[in-house]
């Protein structure tokens, strides 16, 4: 019965088998993917307005990314048009019907990990059915998996063909080709032809009709400066869908009174409905003078079902014409106010949605829209002092701007980067047509050049309203930002205002009490602790930078000493600064700018700004204390971008009794560091031609304080050699290096390293990234290694660990790795054939008789000498295309391994043990610095790159990302990988 049963089941699957061999042939397969387009891309950090997409597409054990896109906003439709192709042979129909295209979104980090978009994956089944094995210009619907399954974070048009050897490859054409043969026809009242969208199969789609009541406008921006007048219209879109209202000619307050119609499918392709206001141009091109976003999850639900205003950001009137376009399309990035209008939305299901508009005849919208209602509101400020202003002995105001209201300070000169104002400014019974603090407009604070506005901040108004723990307003340290689209913008001294705000209804009973000028406090100084930085901007080509740093405290202003030749620098300083007699919440801020300075230039590498307040709050200032206060790492920027880091404390000292040391440098123990790299993946050139050569480059003097006593054993960096050529070459090398480093692990600072390529015999070493290594994180790691060590060596000892034959225990340069021996026959990740990796193991010696040899995993260089020429070689050496050599020997490292040899009467090494070769290893590098090329031995790595095998998943090395080298090109991104394992950073005790 049971030979029955199991006859049946073979005759069902044959069919199949037949089926699947007839669908997919062995042989080489190619896939050709044409990334064309993406829309409606959401960012997975809600916090933030743009992201940049860079594509991920994985398919056949390979992965490939594309270009980078900068700054792009949820409602933009961007175009790709870049191919790729992978290819790779089968040998049985299974194996290919098994493979995916997983084609992932995501929003690149400079630092840390990609955030993903969104995600959809197809099977090659899918893709090889269709007609010609080609899925043409299809949009697939992304879901982001890790947030919300059932949403849709954007769309991405694509075209895959997969063919085989023994078939005709179609042509994949980009969207600018078929526009020009007319193959296709773009049509503005559908949002997708039918068929071309693909959702996720628990996805459906819906027709709904968007439909919006559209009243009136007040306060529309003046885009005439001459007429001082506007012709507004107003263009709403979504999930390209365009409607458009009428034109009324010269009017800030135009009158619509329009209900307009837009179709729309769920899940939608757009997460925003898009509301631009233009000013129209009789006899050039329309000017777009602002915009605002809608939620389409917020009209979902009802959020807009009666009529309500909506602000509306733009840009100056005199800015550039390209960067005025970008920030009157972004509201969150509006550097003024330019007016508001008043709708309602609902949307409505729908089987046939339209496109539509017509006036508005329903008397009860009439009456709603028509209706007036006006609140007063009134608004406080004092504003204290201006800092860092960009001229000494110009003069500057401070003008804020709230909704279609302004005051303004008296004009002050400057003096030393200083305007003392003291001025309460109020705007009084304003009118807004709301009594909700959420929904009043933006407040912009503007440092003015004359009536030229050139930094500015903006904040919301409910940020402003008074709290239990701020009764009369809030105290703010206001960072300007330069205003980028107008000229001769400040770039490197935007300017820091301190400011008081307060928002209430009128009639309120709050009134901010004035406060004095300070006067200086002879027996108060504030003592600024500066260790070090770490990851700050290079700006030389090198990758490098020579940092000084200017410490800003009100009037006062100390320079530290210059560093040369490092982008992570010691200080292990104290300045001494003047203090005013300053009430508590008006206390200035602290203000440490970061310089590369050279001969001829002072290049500014960022700024950080610490609140006095939140310093004590946070612990790294604090009042009166005689001791050094433990100091914070503090984030520094650059242009709105994080720039690095910089350890400091502060101790502030109004008590004269009271004497902190002026001697901050922590106390410092030996530490010997061993680094064993592997290699570099991916490598990027920056000009027209490939990658040669490339090297790593370590920066010993970002851990070595200035301090530090001189050594000539002691060099500034270390330097691998140029080996392998191409974007990923081994480099297999150990790096050791001994050196004083802080007792407090708080104080442990970064490794530099650099990544070069070495062009015309190291003529031409252009710079192609950089990494940092974290020794901190390393010695934690190193101490619980040795931890765990310890304890399998108790457990062994009590008899509570037991050995499993069928384990083999690797010695992975210095950490145990535990393979089984089915896992072994699998080190090369992704093969499918075990027997073709059975055979391979048994021609290599490694496998006899379904037992795994030690030491053909492993194999160590034996060396013996010719006498009669009296050099040293090399018995034995294995085939390195299966054995990948972790280093090399120099001449007298291989004659002190031949007189080991001698010594244990001509035995080679490997009959050592494992632990006797370590330790003679760690005892011959003691004391050495720099590139050691005494690694003796060989790790079988099978026809596959090592960080695929089993050997590297075990997690020996770390994997640190090569960030672009200079700063100058304003811009950071991964370039590369760097895979090494810095496995020892062990404490030296001293007898």
């Amino acid at each position: 019965m049971a030979d029955k049963k199991q006859l049946l089941q073979q005759e069902e699957l044959e069919p199949l088998a037949q089926q699947e061999s007839l669908q997919f042939k062995p042989g080489e397969y190619l896939v050709h993917i044409l990334l064309q387009q993406t829309r409606a891309l959401q960012n997975p950090n809600d916090n933030e307005s743009t992201i940049d997409p860079l594509i991920l597409i994985e398919t056949m054990d390979q992965k490939k990314f594309s270009s980078q896109k900068k700054g792009t906003g949820s409602n933009s439709t961007l175009v790709w048009n870049e191919h790729f192709y992978f290819k790779k042979s089968f040998f049985n129909g299974l194996q290919i019907q098994s493979q995916h295209v997983k084609i992932s979104v995501l929003n690149h980090k400079v630092f840390g990990r990609n955030a993903v978009v969104g995600i959809y994956e197809l099977d090659f089944s899918t893709i090889y059915m269709t007609d010609n094995h080609v899925l043409l210009h299809k949009w697939l619907g992304l879901i982001n998996p890790e947030k919300d399954f059932n949403k849709i974070t954007g769309y991405l048009k694509i075209s895959i063909n997969i063919v085989n050897d023994q078939v005709k490859q179609t042509t994949l054409l980009m969207d600018n080709e078929i526009k020009e043969r007319g193959k296709i026809e773009e049509s503005k009242n559908n949002l997708f032809v039918d068929g071309e969208l693909l959702l996720p199969p628990h996805l459906q789609t819906k027709g709904k009709q968007l439909k919006i009541s559209l009243g009136r406008g007040t306060n529309l921006m003046k885009m005439d400066s001459m007429l001082g007048s506007i012709d507004p219209y107003l263009l709403f879109e979504i999930g390209g869908q365009e409607i458009q209202t009428d034109l009324v000619k010269d009017s800030n307050s135009p009158r619509w009174e329009l209900n307009l119609f837009l179709p729309v499918m769920t899940p939608c392709q757009s997460e925003y409905l898009i509301m631009r206001l233009f000013d129209y141009d009789m006899g050039g091109k329309d000017e777009i003078a602002g915009c605002q976003l809608f939620r389409i999850s917020d009209i979902l639900n009802g959020q807009f079902l009666e009529p309500k205003w909506f602000h509306i950001y733009g840009a100056n009137i005199d800015a550039d014409s390209q960067q005025r376009i970008y920030l009157c399309s972004h509201p969150d990035l509006g550097t003024c106010y330019a007016g508001r209008i008043l709708l309602s939305m609902e949307l409505i299901d729908s089987e046939q949605p339209k496109k539509d508009k017509h006036k508005i005849n329903d008397q009860q919208t009439l009456g709603k829209i028509r209706q007036d209602s006006t609140y007063q509101w009134s608004f406080q400020c004092m504003v204290y002092f201006a800092l860092n202003l960009p001229r000494d002995d110009d003069s500057y105001s401070i003008k804020i701007q709230w909704g279609e209201y302004e005051c303004k300070t008296n004009t002050e000169k400057a003096k030393d980067g200083v305007i003392e104002y003291y001025e309460y400014l109020t705007i009084d019974n304003v009118k807004f047509p709301t009594q909700e603090i959420s929904e009043l407009p933006d407040v912009f604070i503007y440092l003015m050049d004359g009536d030229e506005p050139i930094c500015f901040k903006r904040y919301k108004s409910y940020n402003l309203n008074s709290t239990d723990n701020h009764p009369d307003g809030h105290h703010f340290t206001v960072t300007l930002i330069p205003d980028k689209s107008l000229k001769n913008t400040p770039m490197d001294h935007p300017g820091i205002v301190k400011i008081k705000f307060l928002i209430q209804p009128t009639g309120g009973q709050i009134k901010m009490q004035p406060i004095t000028k300070p006067q200086k406090d002879v027996n108060s100084f504030l003592y600024v602790n500066l260790f070090q930085a770490h990851d700050l901007a290079p700006t030389d080509m090198d990758g490098l930078a020579d940092p000084v740093v200017d410490i800003l405290f009100y009037d006062s202003k100390q320079t530290t000493l210059l560093i040369n030749d490092t982008t992570a620098p010691i200080w292990n300083t104290q300045l001494k600064m003047p203090v005013y007699k300053f009430e508590n919440d008006s206390f200035p801020p602290i203000i440490l700018k970061i310089f590369d300075e050279d001969k001829v230039s002072r290049d500014f590498m960022g700024q950080l700004t610490i609140d006095y307040q939140k310093g004590l709050k946070q612990g790294f200032i604090t009042k009166n204390q005689s001791h050094i206060t433990k100091p914070q790492w503090i984030d520094v920027y650059l242009y709105g971008n994080k720039a690095g880091q910089v350890l400091l404390s502060c101790n502030y000292i109004d008590n004269i009794s009271v004497k902190i040391p002026n001697q901050i440098s922590p106390p410092r123990i030996k530490y010997f560091i061993k680094i064993k790299l592997l290699g570099l993946r991916n490598l990027k050139s920056f000009g027209p031609l490939p990658i040669t050569k490339a090297f790593v480059k370590f920066n010993v003097q970002s851990i070595r304080a200035k301090d530090e006593p001189f050594s000539f054993s002691n060099s500034n960096e270390i330097i691998t050699q140029p080996k392998e050529a191409g974007s990923n070459p081994n480099i297999t090398s150990i790096i050791c290096l001994e050196i004083n480093l802080p007792e407090d692990d708080a104080f442990i600072p970064k490794l530099i390293g650099s990544v070069h390529d070495y062009i015309l015999k190291g003529i031409m070493q252009p710079l192609i990234g950089q990494f940092s290594i974290d020794l901190k994180l390393q010695k934690l790691k190193t101490l619980k290694q040795i931890e765990e060590k310890k304890d399998i060596a108790r457990r062994f000892l009590n008899g509570t660990l037991q050995v499993d034959s069928n384990v083999i225990y690797l010695p992975s340069l210095d950490q145990g790795v535990g393979i089984k021996m089915g896992a072994l026959l699998q080190m090369a990740s992704g093969e499918q054939h075990n027997e073709d990796i059975n055979n391979l193991l048994t021609q290599l010696g490694i496998l006899k008789n379904n037992a795994i040899y030690m030491d053909q995993i492993i194999k160590y260089i034996d060396y013996d000498k010719n006498q009669e020429e009296g050099i040293f070689y090399e018995v034995d050496q294995p085939n390195i295309k299966y054995y990948l050599p972790l280093g090399y020997d120099t001449q007298i490292q291989k004659a002190q391994l031949y007189l080991q040899k001698m010594k244990l009467g001509g035995q080679k090494i490997q009959n050592k043990s494992l632990n006797q070769v370590e330790i003679q290893i760690n005892s011959s590098q003691k004391g050495q610095q720099g590139l050691v090329k005494s690694n003796i031995h060989y790790r079988l790595c099978l026809p596959c790159a090592l960080e695929d095998t089993l050997f590297m998943q075990q997690k020996v090395f770390d994997v640190f990302q090569l960030r672009k080298g200079s700063i100058n090109l304003r811009e950071v991104e991964s370039m590369a990988e760097i895979i090494l394992g810095v496995k020892r950073i062990n404490r030296i005790l001293e007898n």
